[in-house]
């Protein structure tokens, strides 16, 4: 049998401040409209939902990574799957999540790791938090790879090198639901 191929994306950052902080209440207050917006986002296949009945069942117990051990108060962080590398940046570089990006040193530390961290997976295949932080710490300690990229340095579902096609890109955005 021959399966087709979605990416799994990671995203990870921690907080200047706890969840219900002041100092990251303008991260947290933009989160609702970020999932909605990725929800009708034209690619978006679902993303973990750790506080909704049966979710680790698919995804698995949330995870945070090493980075984040003994801070996970302060763990921002999502995991979802989409078509395809172009679905994933259409959603994140416009719109809200892109407004959202540009003020994120507002709301999260520095630091050595990656932000975003994707990988193909088989379309009949859930990635899990754990997972999702191994492939992350792949990224951080060996670069980007085919086991674990970013969507500006991507990999296609063939393990070859590939940029972004803009034509998709537009063509998902176009294809949105605002």
């Amino acid at each position: 049998m021959v399966f087709s191929m979605r990416l799994s994306f990671f995203t990870f950052g921690i907080l200047r401040g706890p969840w219900g902080d002041p100092k990251v209440q303008g991260f947290l207050d933009r989160v609702p409209d970020i999932f909605d917006t990725a929800e009708g986002a034209d690619g978006f296949v679902d993303r973990s939902r750790p506080a909704r009945e049966g979710d680790a069942d698919r995804w698995g117990e949330q995870e945070v990574p090493k980075f984040a051990e003994g801070r996970e108060d302060c763990a921002a962080q999502t995991l979802s799957v989409w078509e395809d590398v172009e679905s994933v940046f259409s959603f994140a570089y416009q719109g809200v999540h892109s407004e959202a990006l540009r003020r994120a040193r507002q709301w999260t530390e520095e630091g050595d790791y990656s932000s975003r961290t994707a990988w193909w997976i088989d379309e009949d295949h859930w990635p899990t938090w754990s997972e999702a932080c191994e492939r992350h710490l792949h990224l951080c300690e060996k670069g980007v790879t085919s086991h674990a990229f970013t969507l500006r340095e991507a990999f296609d579902s063939e393990g070859e090198r590939t940029k972004p096609d803009a034509a998709k890109i537009n063509e998902h955005h176009s294809n949105s639901r605002r």
